[in-house]
């Protein structure tokens, strides 16, 4: 089993999910207070757009003015310099990763793909390059991932997948034909998702639901309906696709709410915001790449961060949400927007003067280093 999909190390609730200690015997009348960290603190940019944990213990802030490093007290800032050709080579951090070797990626908007150097602190860029072709396909990058198998790939936001070569810094290039109306939308990734007990079949996240990519065949498919169960699955953007312990899929979609899916059964659910209930989920967009099982409880509790509808604590056994939400009258509130990752539309708006909101007082065992 690839551990590293199961553990994958991002934190993308722009509270870092390093929670206080809960109960199973949560109710909706507990307070988490949070604490908020902004440009007065020494953050680029209040308009967070990817959000990174790397295995030395540093927590990334990917912004729209930067790269931030924060290791509990100070932050460290790397932004584009024209000058310097192993800087940054955009502003716009779109996506943050950090493969098995401990290297960290980051996908931009416009600029193409980034290595950083932790002994050098510098950047060597992938560029897409017209003139060669097996260079990157495009320079708007969405989601980075590496297999089970160690293989490196690339989404990318009209240009379907990439594959890299770490021998040879060669790219491959896969994407549906425009010709099948079946697959019409599964250029625009979002999300990589790999099954644990399948090789050779990613699930993506794309702009018009959930397309499957097969890499031995090289095919693209669309997955409209449960196979099983023939309900239908989602055709909104999906940019979230998360697997619990039991094996069961969380779906978040930009628009249509949150979907249970037992891959198993053929089991289908379909959570959504309804304004008579009050436990209801607290809106329908999920934000990207959020959904994570709660630290102390995981088989209890979710985590799901929405736009517009604060951060939900989902418990399974009762099907209720509890939300938290941003209060003007309450310095120790979540911050008055979420945005949780880089992996947005083009034109949905940047986010702005909301910061960071984090949770600081944590149990130990959920510390990282510089805690």
């Amino acid at each position: 089993m690839c551990h590293l999909v199961a553990e994958r190390m991002k934190i993308f609730l722009l509270v870092a999910l390093l929670l206080l200690p809960t109960s199973p015997l949560f109710s909706h009348d507990n307070h988490i207070k949070f604490d908020h960290l902004t440009v007065a603190d020494g953050l680029s940019s209040d308009a967070i757009l990817a959000v990174w944990q790397d295995s030395r213990g540093f927590m990334w802030f990917g912004t729209l003015d930067g790269l931030n490093r924060y290791d509990g007290h100070t932050f460290k800032v790397y932004r584009y310099d024209p000058r310097d050709p192993h800087s940054l080579s955009s502003n716009t951090c779109w996506d943050l990763y950090t493969d098995r070797r401990g290297d960290l990626w980051i996908g931009t908007f416009a600029g193409g793909l980034n290595k950083f150097d932790y002994s050098t602190e510098t950047f060597f860029r992938f560029y897409h390059d017209p003139e060669k072709p097996h260079s990157i396909n495009e320079n708007w990058i969405n989601v980075v991932y590496e297999d089970c198998s160690g293989t490196f790939w690339v989404g990318t936001e009209t240009r379907g997948l990439n594959k890299f070569d770490g021998k040879t810094n060669h790219f491959s290039h896969f994407y549906p034909h425009s010709s099948d109306s079946n697959t019409r939308g599964a250029e625009f990734i979002l999300e990589i998702f790999e099954p644990a007990n399948n090789d050779n079949l990613f699930w993506l996240g794309t702009r018009r639901g959930i397309a499957l990519y097969n890499r031995q065949a090289g095919t693209f498919s669309s997955m409209t309906y449960d196979s099983i169960s023939g309900k239908a699955m989602t055709r909104q953007k999906v940019s979230n696709i998360y697997k619990d312990d039991s094996g069961t899929l969380w779906i978040g979609t930009g628009g249509d709410g949150l979907i249970k899916y037992d891959p198993q059964k053929g089991k289908l659910a379909h959570y959504r915001h309804n304004p008579a209930d009050p436990f209801s989920l607290s809106h329908d967009y999920i934000q990207p790449d959020g959904i994570r099982a709660d630290p102390d409880y995981p088989a209890d509790f979710l985590w799901i961060p929405t736009r517009g509808g604060g951060i939900n604590k989902f418990e399974k056994m009762s099907g209720k949400f509890f939300h938290f939400e941003h209060d003007e009258k309450d310095p120790g509130s979540l911050t008055e927007c979420v945005y949780t990752s880089a992996r947005r539309s083009a034109g949905c708006g940047i986010p702005e003067n909301c910061g960071v909101s984090s949770v600081k007082t944590i149990s130990a065992r959920d510390c990282a280093p510089y805690w």
